[in-house]
């Protein structure tokens, strides 16, 4: 980060989501093209798919929140001495619990086709996703922060502190699913 995010908590959890993704780039580091790319399971996505549907996911929530943060903030300032959640649960394990399968993707977010390209052009649109993410996030203080709200049932209409929380927890999800 080329700056202090003005979120201390949003802060953390950009650096939980780089500390997982060191460990996940570790294992993946011996991989090859072919085991990148091949299907994990009959019908399951390959380890880069997995990676791709990753970097899409950041793209569209960094889209949703260049909207919503302007629209939002003038009403996030009126609450912003309340308290506020900093932390999410796990909604991906929760929805596995609830109804005995893993959540489907939007399809906004679903690879649309392999690519077929090595770990590293993957890892740094990854990378590329999550500075934009970052340098938007930057200058938004922990108290609005906690205050500017999304539509998002299934994630239990996070907050933005909690929506990349969330991020965190879909990517350690995603990287389970990467090494069963």
């Amino acid at each position: 980060m080329p700056m202090e995010m003005r979120s201390p908590t949003l802060q953390a959890h950009f650096r939980l989501i780089q500390s997982q993704r060191t460990a996940i780039y570790e294992r993946l580091a011996g991989c090859s093209r072919e085991e990148l790319w091949a299907p994990l399971a009959p019908g399951k996505w390959s380890r880069g798919e997995h990676l791709v549907h990753l970097a899409r996911t950041l793209e569209l929530i960094r889209k949703i929140a260049r909207i919503a943060i302007p629209l939002l903030t003038p009403f996030a300032w009126l609450f912003r001495n309340r308290p506020f959640e900093r932390h999410s649960p796990d909604v991906y394990a929760e929805y596995e619990q609830k109804h005995g399968r893993p959540m489907k993707a939007p399809s906004l977010i679903v690879p649309a086709r392999r690519p077929e390209m090595d770990l590293e052009p993957l890892r740094a649109e990854l990378q590329r996703q999550t500075v934009k993410l970052e340098a938007l996030l930057v200058r938004v203080p922990e108290e609005i922060a906690g205050h500017i709200r999304f539509l998002d049932p299934p994630g239990h209409n996070p907050n933005l502190i909690q929506a990349v929380h969330i991020l965190a927890i879909h990517e350690a999800h995603h990287f389970k699913a990467m090494f069963p």
